[in-house]
């Protein structure tokens, strides 16, 4: 199925997961919009603070994507991205989020 009309992916399911830190507010919201995956780092008052890239599931382009803004959020490109051939899709697992150090 086309995603976006940039590449392909078989089945293509979408999703967003989000959680909040009870003791600060912030929120770490996942985003899968069949294209790519990102994490959002958001404050309390639910600005994006922070993001982080996860994985393609288009296909991976050649050159870099972020010079255009227009297409955020962007796919990375070749050079970045491992062989995650056979990979699948992610499970059903809580990733909860803390504000506190890990020791």
């Amino acid at each position: 199925m086309p995603i976006g009309g940039r590449g392909t992916l078989a089945e293509s399911i979408a999703f967003e997961r989000n959680d909040e830190d009870p003791e600060s507010g912030s929120w770490v919201d996942v985003v899968d919009d069949g294209r790519v995956c990102y994490a959002y780092f958001l404050s309390p008052a639910r600005e994006i603070v922070g993001d982080l890239w996860l994985y393609n599931r288009c296909e991976t382009p050649a050159d870099p994507e972020w010079t255009n803004r227009e297409g955020a959020p962007y796919a990375n490109p070749q050079g970045y991205v491992g062989d995650t051939r056979g990979g699948g899709m992610p499970g059903e697992r809580r990733w909860p989020i803390s504000s506190s150090a890990a020791s």
